[in-house]
């Protein structure tokens, strides 16, 4: 149960890592604090639509992929990004 809670903060984490981002550069975007920021990636807070949509903007990622639906584009980072395991 806890995986298919936290898809949606496991691919905004990815996602975030594969733009080169930091959490910080995320959560002023957004206009979140950094703790509250990392509490979404952990799935210890909700991603509200507003919050879901900047990321979405900003990262240049399908909303759709975020939450795992079907028929999403799989986003595309660049090599010197793709450390960290992908998530499927």
């Amino acid at each position: 149960m806890k995986a298919m809670k936290n898809i949606c903060g496991d691919r905004i984490r990815e996602a975030r890592i594969g733009r080169g981002k930091q959490q910080i550069e995320m959560a002023v975007e957004m206009d979140l604090a950094r703790t509250t920021y990392a509490d979404i990636e952990n799935g210890n807070r909700p991603v509200y639509d507003r919050d879901l949509k900047l990321v979405s903007q900003y990262l240049d990622v399908d909303v759709r992929w975020f939450l795992g639906m079907d028929g999403a584009e799989e986003p595309v980072f660049p090599e010197k990004n793709k450390s960290k395991k992908r998530i499927r």
